[in-house]
């Protein structure tokens, strides 16, 4: 019985043929993962209204207790491996960005290979090594771990951590079940939001 239900479970999560870089979609709910474990909820493209040069926006989403705060996903045209991460708040006089992450996903068929985090206000980031699209150590290379941590609803850092500790933290906690580890191997969706969550 166990058997056929890891059977059907596997069959019932079916690849999309969309190209998303390196990533395939899996038809999994990604919602309600991130609503569940982030209190993030997916808004329209028009509802956070936010463009750059060369990029096109792809998933925007907004804090459910505060509505104000979003965080929009660009990719890049010309490169699909490329990700821009924004996180800002909406104001009166339109939406203020807080923090820009590029995102730059070098991996093979096999989701094996690095995955570079830049914070490009404060050019700061770091690589992180993948295999089968999960990170997989904890001696990360930290190109700056000098950070100014300061409280907001859209930060998931802890005490004196560092945009890499707090990435590896929250990047295993969301994987705590079978369907959050597929979502999280296929979808760069929740890398990308979890990078955004760990720069405060």
């Amino acid at each position: 019985i166990i058997i056929t239900v890891i059977v059907l479970s596997v069959m019932s999560i079916s690849c999309s043929t969309q190209d998303d870089g390196v990533f395939e979609k899996e038809n999994i709910n990604v919602s309600e993962l991130l609503s569940n474990k982030y209190n993030l909820e997916r808004i329209d493209n028009q509802t956070a209204n936010y463009s750059k040069k060369n990029f096109k926006n792809i998933e925007n989403y907004q804090f459910k207790d505060n509505k104000n705060q979003q965080i929009i996903i660009l990719q890049n045209i010309q490169n699909t491996n490329q990700y821009l991460v924004i996180k800002g708040e909406l104001d009166k006089f339109g939406f203020s960005v807080s923090k820009e992450i590029l995102v730059d996903y070098e991996l093979n068929n096999e989701k094996d290979g690095i995955v570079k985090f830049n914070d490009l206000q404060n050019n700061r980031g770091f690589i992180s090594n993948f295999i089968g699209g999960k990170p997989i150590d904890k001696d990360i290379t930290n190109l700056n771990t000098n950070y100014q941590l300061k409280k907001s609803s859209l930060c998931q850092r802890e005490g004196d951590e560092t945009f890499k500790e707090c990435f590896d933290r929250e990047s295993d906690e969301f994987q705590d079940d079978f369907i959050s580890t597929v979502a999280y191997i296929t979808n760069p969706t929740i890398p990308l939001l979890i990078a955004s969550l760990c720069t405060c």
